[in-house]
């Protein structure tokens, strides 16, 4: 499985595909703001895709993504490659999870998130997660 990382300029061109294939919204890649992408290959078949906002330079924000279906297995296989190259860049990674979409709660806490926090956006209560990586400091 590989993760291949994404410029924000080569994501405006490839990001209607993606988010019309997750989220059937392909307007949606006119409103995003990101710095880069990541999508998730494994042979001939993309698993899936997430984009991010860097924080700081030790602080990545893990904003949008989706999993193509491909079974819970995959995906979380998937999900746990995309951290673990995420935790060779960054000291810390955060996300947010609406509160009622359990499999990604479950992948979130079985890759190593902590909840630290909960946020109220339009009316929905999303779960902040967290990750702080340990390099050996």
């Amino acid at each position: 499985m590989i993760v291949n990382f994404i410029s924000k300029e080569q994501w405006k061109n490839i990001s209607p595909y993606f988010h019309g294939m997750i989220f059937s919204n392909k307007e949606f890649s006119e409103i995003e703001n990101i710095d880069f992408a990541c999508s998730l290959v494994d042979g001939e078949s993309t698993l899936g895709y997430c984009t991010f906002r860097i924080l700081d330079k030790t602080h990545v924000y893990m904003q949008y993504g989706g999993a193509i279906d491909k079974g819970l297995f995959i995906n979380l296989k998937a999900y746990t490659t995309l951290i673990e190259a995420l935790k060779k860049e960054y000291l810390y990674i955060t996300t947010l999870i609406k509160n009622d979409n359990f499999t990604m709660l479950k992948m979130a806490m079985k890759a190593g998130f902590k909840i630290v926090g909960i946020r109220i956006i339009k009316n929905e209560i999303y779960l902040e997660h967290s990750i702080e990586v340990n390099h050996g400091l």
